[in-house]
């Protein structure tokens, strides 16, 4: 029986890991090993038909990266790598390690806590006693690529600003985003191409730093396929040859890195958080008397990506409701009362989920006596 669980658990391990193997290179052979406890409470590698694959037994073990590496500890909690042939790449230590597979390389992450001494003139006076203190902690931090070595980040930080992370976003299967900074990966070699991204959008496009005039680029163009963008809070649409404008349009309480509302300066087309892919149509061909009475309290506006679609969202101030009621318009200038489209939502730029809201996912039916629902 025990067996039988575990084979089922290596084999949706497998699973998962073979779905990732799409952007590595063929001639990599990927390796699919889990640790398994032993009766002495130590851990070997298996494959999927619970052959041992190493000899060495260890006091905590994480599963085999696809491109053959694996973090392992002992029995002081220390940690230390090694690769599929047993080989220690990083010795037991009291550093942090982190795993990255990226295509067909890995990124280690070491992270080490350590006390720095502080010239005096930042020594931290305790005005209401206690002594004053000389130190501070440090973080060092560094990544690098495993099969090359190459150093990606090497950095001595003060602890609470230590924001660095091994977690890597991919445009594409060579192009990714790690620590805010764009690389190319290219024969086992990361070159930066741009130390800023400010958003990631879908479909290797980005949007790079900038103070008034955006711009978004995709990987596959060296100049950027919009320009001369500005930020915007206000929709003007034509209905009948008369002009509506919408007003105060997705205002929030922190200025976000780049504006939601996006208007090409040229053109004056305007494209929408969260994927900026499709221009907002410049006026409305259908509508009814309801719709358009709910247009003019609109304060929110997002474009459902992968669709023709935008939501617009008007904020109910009923103490019952306190969420958002829903209209939708589509590219031709269709004001419509619902969409036909499936497992879609959309997050703010904090995070927080928009829509569906959390009144639409718990009504009041589904939600037992005195239950809460937050963010």
């Amino acid at each position: 029986m025990i067996k039988s669980i575990l084979v089922g658990l290596i084999t949706i391990l497998c699973m998962t890991a073979c779905a990732q193997e799409s952007t590595i290179n063929s001639s990599l052979k990927s390796i699919h090993w889990i640790p398994m406890q032993t009766p002495d409470k130590q851990f070997v590698y298996v494959d999927s038909s619970l052959r041992k694959q190493l000899t060495q037994k260890f006091y905590g073990a994480e599963p085999f990266t696809h491109t053959g590496y694996a973090i392992v500890s002992n029995e002081k909690n220390q940690q230390a790598l090694i690769n599929s042939k047993g080989e220690f790449i990083e010795n037991y230590s009291d550093t942090d390690l982190g795993l990255q597979p990226l295509g067909q390389v890995t990124l280690l992450m070491k992270r080490l806590e350590h006390e720095k001494k502080l010239p005096f003139w930042n020594w931290n006076w305790n005005i209401m006693g206690g002594g004053v203190k000389k130190t501070a902690t440090y973080v060092k931090v560094e990544i690098r690529v495993l099969e090359t070595d190459q150093i990606l980040l090497d950095k001595d930080v003060p602890y609470d600003e230590n924001e660095y992370s091994s977690a890597a976003y991919d445009l594409d299967d060579k192009h990714f985003v790690l620590n805010g900074a764009l690389y190319e990966l290219k024969n086992q070699h990361l070159k930066k191409l741009s130390p800023k991204i400010d958003m990631i959008l879908e479909n290797g496009r980005y949007i790079p730093p900038a103070e008034n005039r955006f711009e978004i680029y995709d990987i596959q163009h060296k100049r950027p396929i919009f320009s001369n963008l500005v930020g915007v809070d206000k929709i003007d649409l034509l209905w009948n040859g008369q002009l509506l404008q919408l007003d105060s349009i997705n205002q929030d309480r922190y200025k976000p890195t780049v504006p939601k509302l996006l208007k090409d300066y040229n053109t004056g087309a305007i494209y929408v958080f969260p994927q900026y892919e499709k221009a907002l149509p410049k006026q409305i061909k259908q509508a009814t008397a309801a719709q358009l009475a709910f247009l003019k309290d609109v304060s929110l506006v997002y474009s459902v990506n992968n669709s023709p679609y935008f939501i617009l969202g008007r904020f109910n101030y009923d103490h019952e409701v306190w969420a958002y009621d829903w209209l939708y318009l589509d590219n031709d200038g269709n004001l419509l009362d619902d969409i036909n489209v499936k497992d879609f939502f959309i997050l703010d730029q904090v995070g927080y989920l928009v829509w569906p809201d959390k009144h639409m996912l718990f009504t009041k039916n589904t939600l037992e006596k005195d239950w809460k629902t937050g963010k």
